[in-house]
């Protein structure tokens, strides 16, 4: 997180100085670099705003390449809110482009098939097909997180045998313990009627998820001092004087930021924690005792339904 936090910042100084050159390039590449580093901790909502600038800047080089790129981007990022059907639409441009470069459609159709399982178990069958496209072309898919959730489109298809083949692999590759594994195996769970099974395998996402709940905690001191060198930007450029009153403000203003964030984002965690042991302790007695009442049934699948957000964190 350290050198994520660090690129930020080094990113934000650059950008002082964008504003005071004719680069468009330079400008281009810098805040691209600002939304790359904004979505690898997790801070979809700043990778917005910097992607969007950096593939206007792309259009105003007028190169292809980087627009289709910066586009691809965009495309991730709406899925990553759940801007499903801006995201769906954008990726269904991307993959019928013929002029987009092959490693990028290869990219798109993997990453369109993950979004339309994340969405929903609807979406499945499509999914096998972008997930069979982006096979077609690079022989192999980018990651395990691709790959878990094709495991779960095959299950979702009705091909049982399949899936399990998809995850075993995964298994024997070191993937077992790691968040997508578990979220998806979750889903597949849930899929099958599985609901003890599935309240074991989400608790293990839990506990894993404890370094996202970090990162988030750590967005709101990054953009924080972000936002410091902003307003240092200002104040350099109106001459003001009272530099020292500025900074005091804007350190006062940062720690307000982090101990509002850090209490949200505590509580939030807190009030999951809380509500998958009251699952657990339910399912529990459901399984010791044999229950077969159809509300208790109904009654843990509404639970579900609202515990699988926690992955969406």
């Amino acid at each position: 997180a350290t050198a994520y936090n660090n690129a930020i910042l080094t990113y934000s100084a650059a950008l002082r100085y964008v504003s005071n050159t004719s680069d468009v390039k330079y400008s281009a590449f810098v805040n691209a670099g600002m939304a790359d580093t904004y979505s690898m901790t997790y801070n979809y909502a700043e990778e917005s705003v910097y992607l969007d600038e950096a593939i206007r800047l792309y259009e105003k080089l007028g190169d292809s390449s980087l627009i289709y790129i910066g586009k691809y981007r965009k495309a991730q990022n709406l899925a990553n809110i759940k801007a499903w059907s801006s995201a769906d639409s954008l990726f269904s441009i991307l993959v019928k482009d013929t002029l987009i470069s092959k490693d990028l459609r290869y990219c798109a159709f993997g990453d369109y098939g993950l979004m339309l399982v994340l969405k929903s178990s609807a979406g499945a069958d499509k999914a096998l097909q972008m997930f069979s496209k982006a096979l077609e072309l690079g022989g192999k898919l980018e990651n395990s997180k691709l790959w878990c959730a094709y495991a779960y489109a095959l299950a979702a298809c009705g091909r049982k045998s399949g899936s399990e083949e998809v995850f075993n692999r995964l298994a024997d590759s070191g993937y077992a313990e790691s968040i997508e594994y578990n979220y998806w195996q979750y889903r597949v769970s849930i899929l099958e009627g599985d609901y003890y099974r599935a309240c074991v395998q989400l608790k293990a996402s839990l506990l894993q998820n404890d370094s996202i709940m970090s990162a988030a905690y750590s967005h709101s001191a990054i953009r924080a001092q972000k936002e410091y060198f902003e307003l240092q930007n200002r104040n350099d450029s109106l001459k003001l004087k009272s530099d020292h009153l500025v900074i005091a403000l804007i350190s006062t203003l940062s720690l307000l930021v982090l101990s509002i964030a850090g209490y949200f984002i505590f509580k939030r965690k807190k009030d999951y924690e809380s509500e998958i042991e009251r699952i657990s302790q339910l399912l529990e007695a459901a399984e010791n005792e044999r229950q077969s009442d159809v509300s208790i049934a109904q009654l843990k699948k509404n639970r579900f339904a609202y515990l699988g957000k926690l992955y969406e964190l």
